[in-house]
């Protein structure tokens, strides 16, 4: 039994009779429930189809979501310090005041995303799409 846990309150969000954290999280996502809050620091969602997901104020300290399918994913207030991003798609995404210092977003689509506020220090950012997104109050 895998929980999903806030990381401000340790209450359980979700919880699935599965053997790995991704395959949660990909069924909360699937099941459309709300992961806002969530502490996934660490987790391995490498390729995972994680469109129009809810995680506001998540904490996905040092994820791993290269080649993950961000788009329409709802990540207002992200914390996503360290994550690995490379290659991931987050078209349309909204990552207002998301933190993502550290990040590598090395070649990811972020075409069209809502940046207003985001923190990019220290970020790679080599090859990754900007086109059509808000960078408004963004902090490169």
């Amino acid at each position: 039994m895998i929980q999903i846990k806030r990381w401000d309150n340790k209450k359980v969000i979700f919880e699935a009779n599965v053997s790995t954290r991704k395959e949660a999280v990909e069924l909360a996502v699937n099941q459309g429930v709300s992961l806002e809050y969530a502490d996934l620091s660490y987790v391995h969602l490498r390729g995972t189809d994680l469109q129009g997901a809810h995680l506001q104020g998540a904490h996905l300290w040092r994820a791993v979501l290269c080649g993950a399918d961000l788009q329409g994913a709802h990540l207002q207030g992200a914390h996503l310090q360290g994550a690995h991003l490379q290659g991931a798609h987050l078209q349309g995404a909204d990552l207002w005041r998301a933190v993502l210092c550290g990040a590598d977003l090395q070649n990811a689509n972020l075409r069209g995303a809502n940046l207003r506020w985001v923190n990019f220090q220290e970020a790679k950012l080599q090859g990754a799409d900007f086109s059509d997104a808000d960078i408004r109050w963004a902090d490169f």
